[in-house]
């Protein structure tokens, strides 16, 4: 993370990023809040949008004020919030290898996610939106005219109804 050098399609890769989370997160004493959105970037890449949203909770717990800034050690820290910031948004969408993912590591609670106008690798401006758990609708423009390739596993989409493909 975040070059994608290992492939998390591949046994041996996930298992070995998978361990060395396992192994990182085993340390609380070497553990603050940055470790925490890192790990759920990780798990965001790992697809385990659960395990994402755990590190993102021990972060919302410990680490967090009310007024969004973070502490570590006692003193104030600005990359943090918005590392978590970018661990959600992996959590939704990803672009890479030559696909764009979408909703890769949506955790079990949270039924209701949407978002537009993010911008993908090959110059791809996409949205979408989970209601209840199933898709309401995605849309894709190619900006660069380039075609488009994806991920989803929310099942067979055709370009009808409320879902667009542009």
């Amino acid at each position: 993370y975040p070059l994608h050098v290992l492939n998390r399609d591949n046994a041996a890769d996930r298992k070995l990023v998978d361990e060395t989370i396992n192994f990182w997160q085993s340390k609380p004493e070497a553990l603050l809040g940055y470790s925490q959105t890192g790990a759920a970037s990780m798990r965001a890449m790992l697809r385990d949008g659960n395990a994402a949203l755990s590190h993102l909770d021990r972060l919302m717990n410990g680490f967090v004020q009310p007024n969004t800034m973070s502490h570590e050690d006692g003193n104030p820290v600005i990359e943090t919030p918005p590392s978590a910031a970018t661990a959600i948004l992996e959590m939704f969408l990803q672009s890479h290898d030559g696909y764009i993912d979408f909703f890769p590591a949506v955790p079990n609670k949270w039924q209701n996610v949407c978002f537009n106008k993010l911008l993908c690798e090959g110059g791809f401006e996409v949205g979408a939106e989970l209601c209840g758990g199933e898709l309401k609708w995605l849309k894709i423009t190619s900006l660069n005219g380039n075609p488009c390739r994806f991920k989803a596993d929310f099942g067979e989409v055709e370009p009808s109804g409320d879902k667009s493909f542009d």
